[in-house]
């Protein structure tokens, strides 16, 4: 097929199925990264998460929703989107994460 031509931006994509993950290491993953942003919408003054993610996403949802909502770079955020499997996902937007409330943390401390 060919992309049109014209002012915007247009790409060809391809959906790519997650992996399957154990249910004890989805679980566990999940619960990290739910515990974290618990922490980071308290102290943003967001609305509860409890409102913005509707069901019971699993680690690799949560990943992806935590880098759109929270990650302020954008090549952080595609880093993220970019691996496919879920727990990696959750792993890496949950170190990305802790560091950006860590600088944070340590700004505010200075003023």
């Amino acid at each position: 097929s060919t992309l049109p031509t014209g002012p915007y931006l247009t790409a060809i994509l391809e959906v790519l199925e997650e992996p399957a993950v154990p249910g004890g290491a989805a679980e566990a993953a999940r619960l990290r990264l739910m515990a974290l942003l618990r922490s980071i919408a308290g102290r943003e003054g967001k609305i509860p998460l409890a409102k913005l993610l509707k069901g019971r996403p699993g680690p690799g949802a949560l990943a992806d929703f935590a880098a759109s909502s929270f990650l302020r770079h954008p090549a952080q955020r595609q880093e993220i989107l970019e691996c496919l499997d879920p727990l990696a996902r959750a792993a890496r937007a949950e170190a990305l994460l802790k560091r950006a409330w860590r600088i944070v943390d340590q700004a505010a401390e200075m003023n």
